[in-house]
C-alpha cells in the first residue's frame, strides 16, 4: 500500500511538472564572426569589416556586450600585395562600438594595427596588430 502511494504521488509530481529544472539563462557567447581580442583587464573586443567599414565591439570579462570605454581609434590594415590604408573610429551614437567612415573594400584579408585613445588624443590606452581574413 505505501509502495502505491508513493509511486502515485511521483506520477502525479511528474505530470504537473514539479520535476521540471528551472530554465537556465543562456551563456553569453562572443560573435562567431570577425575577430575575438582579449584586453589586458579582462574584456575583450570584437572586430570586424560589416559592409564597407571597421566595427569594434567592446565585451566584459563575462562575454557581456558593454559600452566601449575609450573615446577613440585608428586603424591601418594593409592588403596582400596592394597598398596600405588607415581609418579613424568614432564611437557610435550609442557608445557601444567604434565604427570607421572609410569605405573598406574586399577582399578582406590583411594585417590591421588597431589603436584606441581615450579623452585625450595623445593618451593612448591599447594597441593591438593581427591578421585578418573574413572570406
Amino acid at each position: 500500500m505505501k509502495t502505491f502511494v508513493l509511486l502515485t504521488l511521483v506520477l502525479l509530481g511528474a505530470a504537473t511538472g514539479f520535476a521540471a529544472a528551472p530554465e537556465a539563462k543562456p551563456k553569453p557567447e562572443l560573435p562567431k564572426t570577425g575577430m575575438n581580442l582579449a584586453r589586458d583587464d579582462g574584456g575583450w573586443i570584437n572586430v570586424e569589416v560589416q559592409g564597407v567599414s571597421f566595427v569594434v565591439s567592446f565585451y566584459n570579462a563575462r562575454m557581456e556586450p558593454v559600452l566601449a570605454d575609450v573615446h577613440h581609434g585608428l586603424v591601418r590594415y594593409a592588403y596582400i600585395a596592394k597598398s596600405r590604408d588607415r581609418s579613424v573610429l568614432t564611437l557610435t551614437d550609442d557608445g557601444m562600438k567604434l565604427t570607421s567612415p572609410s569605405d573598406v573594400k574586399p577582399p578582406h584579408v590583411f594585417r590591421v594595427h588597431l589603436a584606441l585613445f581615450n579623452q585625450d588624443p595623445d593618451d593612448l590606452a591599447e594597441t593591438f596588430a593581427f591578421s585578418y581574413n573574413a572570406d
